[in-house]
């Protein structure tokens, strides 16, 4: 079971990247015929378009563009605008996970509207779990954290800084997921058939 989530999960997840080497519908199929759960952020209309909406279990990110937001009242339409904008190009009408990347502290009034537009989310069944990923300094989504105890997974980016923050997914039985190619379960980016066949291999 990964965390609060109550659900298992298989050991190897697949960021869907666009490099053109070969056609979408491929990548998409390999990715579909492996089981994993796969991430669609870099362009939720390109891989919903062929298919990866039929996925089991779908992610993508959001949250960046809060940084440049001075007006606590369009937090929450922000969040809506992310989350329709990857539903509508999955063609789904319910995303697994949103990972919510966090680069800067932000103020109180716009994460009470971040948060109040998750929670609806949720309840109005368009996010099923929510993640949180640091992309910016530790001590930002640490501080954040220790306040607004609103998720089931954590994202780590593959580098050693944001280690740090597993003693407190592991107090608040949160699930960790690492992008690259250490832990497990690992969020791995690929862009062909045969990287995801090697993805899959590090378990066999």
């Amino acid at each position: 079971m990964l965390g609060r989530t109550n659900k298992e999960f298989p050991e190897v997840w697949l960021s869907l990247i666009w490099n053109g080497k070969e056609p979408g519908e491929s990548l998409v199929d390999r990715a579909l015929e492996s089981g994993s759960p796969i991430e669609v952020s870099a362009s939720p209309a390109l891989w919903g378009g062929h298919g990866a909406g039929k996925a089991t279990i779908v992610l993508a990110t959001g949250g960046l563009e809060l940084a440049n937001n001075t007006e606590p009242s369009r937090a929450p339409d922000l969040i809506g605008a992310r989350l329709i904008e990857v539903l509508s190009g999955l063609g789904r009408p319910c995303l697994d996970i949103f990972v919510f990347q966090y680069r800067t502290a932000l103020e109180e009034s716009v994460l009470d509207g971040v948060f109040t537009a998750l929670e609806s989310a949720r309840s109005e069944g368009l996010v099923q779990f929510v993640a949180l990923e640091p992309v910016g300094p530790v001590l930002a989504s640490r501080a954040m954290w220790q306040f607004r105890d609103a998720f089931e997974l954590l994202v780590l980016p593959d580098s050693p800084a944001y280690e740090s923050l597993i003693p407190l997914a592991e107090q608040r039985r949160v699930g960790v997921v690492k992008r690259g190619s250490a832990g497990n379960p690992r969020l791995m980016r690929v862009s062909t058939s045969s990287e995801i066949q090697d993805a899959l291999g590090v378990f066999r």
